[in-house]
């Protein structure tokens, strides 16, 4: 059953539906060591929104972030169909702090993969999560990131489509609901590639 937007979810602002339009969120980010972008990549991102919302009855909550640059904030807004979006958040502009909100009100979540730490977020709200990929993708070798999405994906707390493939977002919707906290996950990774000892560790084994 879709999680139709509520004008009375914390927040955001009512609007003039009062849930009868399902929503799917769009968490972006932007370039980084790993991930770099083309401005097809941007392009085909706001087509896909605005054909997955004629095609599915769907309207977008969207939210840019501090590493967005305004230039792909530009793109987006120019290339997107103002009627596919029911609420944005545009970081350059006006930031606001409501990705907690957009994600307890949408349906899918759909977040560009550069993030470790949105799709974390994304995936420990209980929202079903869609990773983004980018055309160029490069990750350092000595990288956690591949290993620890793949798990998630293996798991089937996270799926993962190219941004370009519109057939594949809607096909990469995860199944499964996480049963533990990716963030916790990701916490004892980080510990044990840095040699430290957990808290609960060191109570368990005291010297």
């Amino acid at each position: 059953c879709p999680r139709a937007f509520h004008p009375k979810t914390p927040g955001l602002p009512p609007g003039s539906k009062t849930g009868s339009t399902p929503l799917w969120a769009m968490i972006v980010g932007g370039p980084s060591r790993s991930h770099r972008y083309h401005p097809q990549d941007w392009h085909a991102l706001a087509q896909n929104m605005t054909a997955l919302s004629q095609a599915h009855g769907i309207q977008w909550l969207l939210t840019t972030s501090r590493r967005t640059p305004k230039a792909i904030e530009t793109q987006l807004r120019e290339t997107l169909d103002p009627k596919a979006l029911y609420y944005g958040i545009w970081w350059n502009q006006r930031p606001e702090k409501k990705m907690a909100a957009l994600l307890g009100a949408a349906e899918k979540a759909f977040v560009t993969q550069d993030s470790v730490t949105m799709v974390t977020e994304a995936i420990g709200s209980g929202t079903p999560t869609i990773a983004l990929i980018p055309s160029a993708v490069r990750f350092p070798r000595d990288s956690f990131l591949p290993n620890y999405l793949e798990r998630l994906q293996h798991r089937g707390y996270l799926g993962r489509a190219s941004i370009e493939r519109r057939d594949q977002w809607v096909a990469a919707t995860p199944p499964t609901p996480p049963q533990e906290s990716p963030a916790q996950d990701m916490a004892s990774r980080l510990i044990s590639r840095l040699g430290w000892t957990s808290p609960s560790a060191r109570a368990q084994n005291p010297q």
